[in-house]
């Protein structure tokens, strides 16, 4: 498969991100072991890993690659599939078991992760779909400048409140806490960090950063970069931030934050970014 497709792998599994399935930004505890044990070879490019472990270990899970799907798990141990083996096949979900199946000769396990399966198969149906009909036209251009996303979130900075810190009034302390958690070795800024736990810890929390947006909880971390952040559909309900779906939320129930002021920050950024690209096509 050639780049522009594993392009659109990345770009369809961004909109798919859930409990468990990291894409790009893959912990790098886990990273190591998808190299260790699922037997990635030197022309593969690590794009997506859905973990299949009671306790995130990586050890069992499925990896999206540039070559297809390699997966590892208790009952049969290491097996993989090309994308172009892939399309041929039929995707159902398992009459009994947490699986998938691939044909009639191949399964994937989910039966250790919160990943619904139904999504899963959507997810792969969605990616068989792209190769099928040839949509590989990913626009990664989308782009926020540093500044303009300081002067952004600035506006929605309140002096007197803990939650939400822009710039030098970030709380080293909590981004610390946040940045130890996700296990994740930022190569970009953090501009502004939002912390929704109760004690102020940082533990989680959204950081806003130059690449594009965190998000982190317990069961829960997700990364959107500025050019899937403008694309993707997000919705207020009560104290959950749903992300591009309901299977996909954000909790906002413990940030001292107004709810309503987050959702109009994360709007103020996405109105941004089409603004840029309109100014960049014109």
């Amino acid at each position: 498969m050639n780049s522009m497709f594993a392009n659109k792998v990345r770009e369809i599994s961004y909109f798919h991100q859930n409990s468990k399935f990291y894409v790009e930004k893959i912990p790098e505890n886990i990273y190591k072991k998808i190299h260790e044990f699922y037997g990635i070879s030197e022309n593969e490019i690590v794009i997506a890993f859905l973990d299949n472990t009671l306790f995130r270990n990586g050890k069992n899970g499925i990896v999206f690659t540039n070559l297809g799907l390699k997966w590892r798990d208790l009952e049969q141990g290491t097996d993989s599939i090309s994308w172009e083996e892939l399309i041929k096949l039929s995707i159902t979900k398992h009459e009994k078991k947490s699986k998938i199946k691939l044909g009639e000769s191949k399964e994937l396990d989910l039966s250790t992760t919160e990943y619904p399966i139904d999504q899963f198969i959507n997810l792969l149906n969605k990616i068989v779909d792209s190769i099928n009909h040839n949509h590989i036209n990913v626009e990664k251009n989308s782009f926020i400048s540093r500044s303009k996303i300081y002067d952004i979130c600035s506006l929605f900075e309140e002096k007197r409140a803990t939650s939400f810190s822009v710039g030098e009034n970030l709380d080293k302390r909590k981004v610390n806490n946040f940045l130890k958690l996700i296990d994740i070795d930022l190569s970009d800024e953090i501009i502004a960090f939002l912390d929704t736990t109760i004690l102020n810890s940082g533990k989680s929390g959204m950081a806003i950063c130059e690449s594009g947006i965190y998000f982190k909880e317990k069961f829960l971390t997700v990364y959107f970069p500025w050019f899937i952040v403008k694309e993707i559909n997000f919705h207020l309900d009560d104290y959950n931030l749903e992300i591009e779906n309901e299977e996909l939320v954000f909790h906002l129930q413990n940030t001292k934050m107004k709810k309503d002021e987050i959702f109009k920050l994360i709007q103020r950024l996405q109105v941004e970014i089409r603004k840029n690209d309109l100014e960049t096509y014109m």
